[in-house]
């Protein structure tokens, strides 16, 4: 288990867990509990939902949040549940 929160919680770091801690323990049998809790946002268009990192706001250049979904996808778990406990903007 990994717990990023606070000022742990920047998109840099959101980054290396996800891309780099999570697939070095995941196999194809693995089961994904990823637990959100602070700022979301979703692409209205796609339904994708993007983690508002500590430093970002909903408002925040797109390019400076992280796209959840695809990117949990992509690593290949049996199953990847992504709850978020957070009050959920959208964009347009």
């Amino acid at each position: 288990m990994l717990l990023l929160r606070d000022r742990l919680a920047t998109r840099s770091n959101l980054e290396q867990a996800v891309l780099k801690w999570l697939p070095e323990r995941v196999r194809e049998d693995s089961i994904i509990f990823f637990y959100l809790s602070g700022q979301a946002l979703i692409d209205a268009a796609s339904g994708e939902v993007f983690f508002v990192p500590y430093e970002g706001t909903p408002t925040s250049d797109p390019r400076q949040l992280m796209s959840l979904q695809g990117t949990l996808k992509r690593i290949g778990a049996r199953l990847s549940l992504l709850l978020v406990d957070a009050p959920i903007a959208y964009r347009n």
